[in-house]
C-alpha cells in the first residue's frame, strides 16, 4: 500500500514553512491596505514668517515683503512613525522657491528626503514628493523657502502617510521567498542537492557580480554622465503607470507636460524592474542601485551560460564571465557613463555569439539548431528593447560574420534556423518594434539631423593601451590630448591575454590551424584587430562618411569610435577563453603522456594553465577596482531622490524632439485661441487635454502637447474626429469650423497595428511557453535522447 504524501515529514514541513510565510504576507498585505493618515496644513497650523494669509485660507508673499532665501512656511515639528511620506503643494504665481523635508535629530539614514525646487511655469501649479522615515522622529520639519523672483501663493499643503512601507517590504520578500520555496521542495522532497562544481558556480557568478557592484554599496547616487536622463526615465515609466497607461509610449512626465517619445523611440522594457520598485515607495537611487545589483548577477549569469555553452566547459564559462562582467569597458559604461541602455545590451552580446556559434557549427543535429534560434532571437530581442545602437553595431557584426563562415551559412538547416531566429524575435518584439518604426519612418526629429564627423573622437593609442586609468572627465580629446582622460580602454587583463595570443599566432604560424576551435579563434581574432582599430583616431573615418549620405549617417549614429569598444572586449574574451581551452586541453593529454612514463607525474601543464588564468583574472580585478576605487573617491554624490528634484527637463541631446520646436520656449506654453474661439473649460493630466470650446466662426485652439502621430482631438459627445495639425512650436492646434461647441479630449490613441503588436508578442509568448512545456515533458519521456555534441 503506497504511503500517502501527508504522512511524509519533509512535505508537512514545507506546508508548515508556507503556512507561516503566507501569514507573513498577509500582516504586510493588510496593513498595506488600510487606511493612512493625511495631514492638511491651513493658516491655522502653518508656521509664518513673512507674507500674509489670505480670507480664501491661501499663502501669499511677494518681493515686496523683503525676505529673500528664507523659510516662509513650515509645518512646525511633526512626530512620524517609520513609512514612506509624501508631500503635495499646490501654488500659482512667478516666483521660485524650495521645499524640503528637514529633522535635527535624525541622524545617519533615518530621515532620506532631497530638496524640491518648484520650478514656475505656465505648466506647473504643484509638486509632490516622497521622503522616508526609518525609525521614529519627533522633530520632522516640512518647510518652504521663498527665493524672490515675483508673487508666491500656495493654496494647499499637506503630507500623507501613502501606507508604501508595506509595499517595499512585499515587493523584496515575494521574490525571496518564491526562491527559498523551491530551494526547500528541491532539498526536502524532491531530494534534489547541488553538487560540488555547481555549488562553486553558484558562488563564483555571485562573486563577481558582487565585484562588478562594489560601488553602489553606498547609501547616496553617483553623478555620473547620465544619470538624471535615465533616473527620468525610471520615474516616467512609473508616474505614467500610476495614471493608468500601459504598456507607455509617451511619457507625459517630459517636457513640462507636452510628452516626449521616450518608451517608443528608446526601449525601457528592462526598466520595468526599477520603476516598479519605485511604484512600491522606494526612492530613485535605492530603485537603481538595487536593479544594479540585479543586473550585474544576471549579466554575469548570461555571459557564464553563453561561455559554457560555446566552450562546453563549466571553468571555461566563469573564465569567460569574469573577464567579460569585469571588463574596464562595461566597468566605464556601468558606473561612469551611467549608459544603462548600452551596458544592458552589452549584456545580451555573449547570448549573440553563443547563438552563432550554434547555428554555423558542422554537426547538423535538430536540437542544436533550434536551441541556436531561440538564443539568437532572445539576444538580438533583449538588445532591441534596451539600446538600438547596440543592436545596430550587432547586426553588422553578425552580417559579417555570417558573411565570413557563408560555406556554413547557406545551409538548408542553419538558413532556416536563422530565419525562425529573425521571425520569433519579430513576435517577441512586435510591441515595441511597431510603433519604434512607425515613428522612425513618420516623424522628424532631431536625431535624424545630427552633425557629426567622428574620427577626431577616435582614441589614442596609448589611450587604448591604458593599463590603470583613473576617472578623468576628459572627452574631447581631439582638443585637450590625454589630459584628465576618459578611462575608455580594454584593461590590463585582456590585452595581457590578448598579446599573448599574438605572440603564438606570431611565433607558431599554425597555431590557429590546429587550434581544436580554429574557425572561432580565427574569426574571433581577427574581429578584435579589425575593430580595435576602428576605434583609434588614425582609422578614415572621415572617409568612411564622405561616401555617402548613407555612410555619413551611419558615423554620425555611432557618435564615437570608442562605441565599439564593445565589439573589441567580447572577441578578446573569445580569444582568450579559446586560448585557455586549448591549453587545458594540451596540457591535460601531455600530462596524462608523462604521467604514464613517470608514475603519476604532475601534470605541469596544468599547472601553468591555472598561473596564466589567475594572473589574467588578478590583473582584470585589479584594474577594475582601481578604477572602481578612483571613481568613488573623486565622483561628487547627488542626494537627489525624487524626480521633482529634477525637474521635467533633463532630457540629454532631445533626440526624439521634433524638428524645428524650441526647447527653450517650451515651458512658457500654455493653451490659446484664435480670436473667434472661447474655451470655456480646460482640464489637462497625464498627457490627455479635456477643454470645453465654442467657435463663432473657424478658428483654432492650441493645447501643450506635442503633435506626435496618434495624438487625436476628438469630440466626446459624437466621437468625431477633429483635425489637427501643428503650430510653430510643434504642439497639437485644433481646427474648429464655424459654429463649432462641445466638449474636446485630445489624447495618443494607439491605433490598431500597434495593438496587433501587442496582441502578436502575447500569442508569440503563449506558442513559446506550450512549446517550452512540451519539449519538458518529452525530455522526461524519453531521458535517453539526443544528447548535445561536444563543441
Amino acid at each position: 500500500m503506497n504511503k500517502h504524501p501527508w504522512n511524509d515529514n519533509s512535505i508537512r514541513c514545507v506546508l508548515a514553512i508556507v503556512i507561516v510565510e503566507l501569514v507573513v504576507i498577509a500582516h504586510y498585505a493588510i496593513t498595506l491596505c488600510q487606511p493612512h493618515e493625511t495631514m492638511q496644513f491651513t493658516k491655522e497650523n502653518l508656521q509664518m514668517q513673512g507674507g500674509t494669509f489670505l480670507e480664501d485660507g491661501s499663502f501669499l508673499i511677494g518681493e515686496e515683503s523683503g525676505i529673500t532665501d528664507a523659510t516662509v512656511l513650515s509645518t512646525g515639528k511633526l512626530s512620524l512613525q517609520p513609512g514612506v511620506y509624501e508631500v503635495f503643494l499646490e501654488f500659482t504665481g512667478e516666483a521660485e522657491q524650495l521645499t524640503e523635508v528637514c529633522s535635527a535629530s535624525a541622524g545617519y539614514g533615518a530621515l532620506l528626503s532631497n530638496a524640491v525646487t518648484m520650478r514656475i511655469d505656465s505648466q506647473m501649479d504643484h509638486v509632490t514628493y516622497r521622503f522616508t522615515v526609518n525609525r521614529t522622529l519627533t522633530d520632522v520639519e516640512v518647510i518652504v523657502r521663498y527665493l524672490g523672483g515675483g508673487d508666491l501663493r500656495i493654496t494647499a499643503f499637506s503630507v500623507r502617510d501613502t501606507g508604501l512601507a508595506s509595499a517595499k517590504v512585499l515587493v523584496v520578500l515575494l521574490p525571496l521567498l518564491l526562491l527559498f520555496d523551491v530551494c526547500i521542495w528541491q532539498y526536502m522532497v524532491r531530494k534534489k542537492r547541488l553538487c560540488k562544481e555547481q555549488k562553486q558556480v553558484i558562488l563564483a557568478i555571485g562573486a563577481i557580480a558582487l565585484i562588478a557592484s562594489l560601488p553602489i554599496f553606498v547609501e547616496y547616487l553617483r553623478t555620473g554622465d547620465d544619470v538624471y536622463f535615465h533616473m527620468n526615465r525610471i520615474a516616467g515609466l512609473a508616474e505614467a503607470w500610476r495614471a493608468g497607461q500601459f504598456p507607455v509610449r509617451i511619457q507625459y512626465w517630459w517636457l513640462y507636460g507636452a510628452g516626449y517619445p521616450i518608451s517608443v523611440m528608446y526601449g525601457d522594457f528592462f526598466l520595468w524592474i526599477p520603476a516598479f520598485l519605485h511604484l512600491c515607495g522606494y526612492d530613485l537611487p535605492q530603485s537603481y542601485l538595487m536593479w544594479l545589483l540585479f543586473w550585474n548577477l544576471a549579466s554575469a549569469g548570461i555571459a557564464y551560460v553563453s561561455f559554457r555553452g560555446i566552450f562546453r566547459s563549466r571553468s571555461a564559462g566563469l573564465l569567460g564571465s569574469a573577464l567579460y562582467t569585469l571588463s574596464l569597458y562595461r566597468l566605464y559604461n556601468v558606473h561612469i557613463r551611467v549608459a544603462i541602455g548600452e551596458y544592458t545590451a552589452m549584456t545580451f552580446l555573449p547570448l549573440a555569439v553563443y547563438g552563432f556559434v550554434l547555428l554555423l557549427q558542422e554537426e547538423r543535429a535538430q536540437v542544436l539548431r533550434s536551441r541556436a534560434s531561440l538564443i539568437l532571437a532572445l539576444a538580438y530581442s533583449g538588445m532591441l528593447l534596451s539600446h538600438v545602437l547596440t543592436l545596430e553595431i550587432a547586426t553588422i557584426s553578425g552580417a559579417v560574420i555570417c558573411l565570413v563562415n557563408a560555406r556554413r551559412l547557406f545551409r538548408k538547416e542553419s538558413l532556416l534556423a536563422l530565419l525562425k531566429a529573425i521571425l520569433l524575435a519579430v513576435g517577441l518584439t512586435a510591441w515595441f518594434l511597431i510603433p519604434f518604426t512607425d515613428y522612425f519612418l513618420h516623424v522628424d526629429m532631431g536625431v535624424f539631423h545630427v552633425e557629426r564627423e567622428i574620427q577626431k573622437f577616435g582614441l589614442y593609442l596609448p589611450q587604448f593601451l591604458t593599463c590603470f586609468p583613473w576617472m578623468g572627465g576628459n572627452t574631447v580629446f581631439y582638443e585637450q590630448g590625454m589630459t584628465d582622460i576618459r578611462p575608455a580602454a580594454v584593461g590590463i587583463g585582456l590585452l595581457v591575454g590578448f598579446l599573448a595570443v599574438c605572440k603564438k599566432r606570431l611565433v607558431e604560424k599554425t597555431y590557429f590551424r590546429q587550434h581544436s576551435r580554429r574557425a572561432l579563434i580565427s574569426t574571433a581574432f581577427g574581429c578584435a584587430l579589425i575593430t580595435s582599430l576602428m576605434t583609434l583616431n588614425i582609422f578614415p573615418w572621415d572617409a568612411f562618411q564622405s561616401l555617402s549620405d548613407t555612410t555619413y549617417r551611419l558615423g554620425a549614429s555611432l557618435q564615437f569610435p570608442w562605441r565599439l569598444l564593445m565589439l573589441v572586449t567580447i572577441s578578446m574574451c573569445i580569444v582568450i577563453v579559446a586560448d585557455v581551452t586549448e591549453m587545458r586541453r594540451h596540457g591535460a593529454q601531455t600530462g596524462q603522456a608523462e604521467a604514464e612514463r613517470q608514475n603519476g607525474a604532475a601534470d605541469h601543464g596544468t599547472r601553468r594553465c591555472r598561473i596564466y588564468v589567475t594572473a589574467l583574472l588578478s590583473l582584470t580585478m585589479l584594474s577594475g577596482l582601481f578604477l572602481m576605487n578612483h571613481d568613488l573617491q573623486i565622483r561628487p554624490i547627488s542626494t537627489m531622490r525624487e524626480a521633482s528634484c529634477m525637474g521635467a527637463d533633463v532630457m540629454g541631446a532631445r533626440e526624439y524632439l521634433i524638428d524645428g520646436t524650441i526647447y527653450e520656449l517650451l515651458d512658457e506654453v500654455h493653451y490659446t485661441a484664435s480670436d473667434a474661439v472661447t474655451i470655456d473649460d480646460y482640464h489637462r493630466q497625464a498627457g490627455v487635454v479635456t477643454l470645453t470650446a465654442s467657435a463663432q466662426s473657424s478658428g483654432y485652439v492650441d493645447v501643450p502637447l506635442m503633435n506626435y502621430p496618434h495624438v487625436i482631438a476628438r469630440d466626446t459627445a459624437t466621437g468625431e474626429v477633429l483635425e489637427s495639425i501643428s503650430n510653430e512650436q510643434n504642439l497639437v492646434r485644433v481646427m474648429l469650423p464655424e459654429g463649432y461647441r462641445g466638449e474636446i479630449r485630445i489624447a495618443l490613441e494607439e491605433p490598431f497595428f500597434w495593438r496587433a503588436g501587442e496582441v502578436l508578442t502575447l500569442l508569440t509568448l503563449l506558442g513559446a511557453a506550450i512549446k517550452g512545456i512540451r519539449t519538458c515533458a518529452d525530455k522526461k519521456r524519453n531521458s535517453g535522447g539526443v544528447q548535445d555534441v561536444h563543441l
